[in-house]
């Protein structure tokens, strides 16, 4: 990717600030806030003190709400660009993480806990 944005002649950073574009479309519209999807420091440190299924069953849900986020995101850029290749990629990751998102939950239900 970082490729295309020097066959572009475009900088590799966002001077206005970091994720701006995500703003709304499903996006946080603050360049302060975390990407979407991504676990808070209480998500992770209550991941670090859990063990066994519980453990588990954490992770996998950080991991689902991360997946989303990156659905996300790829659809928002499915929604803005021109670039075919760029297309391909995003829509492959939709597809890649939605897969992954049906497979983890069904490892959530393995585990004897609801879907998320």
């Amino acid at each position: 990717m970082t490729a295309w944005l020097d066959e572009w002649g475009l900088p590799k950073t966002d001077p206005s600030g970091g994720m701006r574009w995500m703003s709304g479309h499903g996006g946080h519209g603050d360049a302060t806030a975390a990407m979407p999807g991504m676990a808070t420091r209480g998500q992770l440190a209550e991941l670090e003190k859990a063990s066994g299924r519980s453990a588990e069953v954490r992770f996998l849900r950080l991991m689902i709400a991360h997946h989303r986020g990156g659905v996300g995101m790829a659809e928002a850029v499915l929604a803005r660009t021109g670039h075919d290749r760029v297309r391909r990629l995003a829509g492959t990751m939709v597809k890649g993480q939605r897969s992954e998102i049906t497979q983890m939950n069904a490892m959530l239900r393995d585990r004897g806990a609801p879907g998320a």
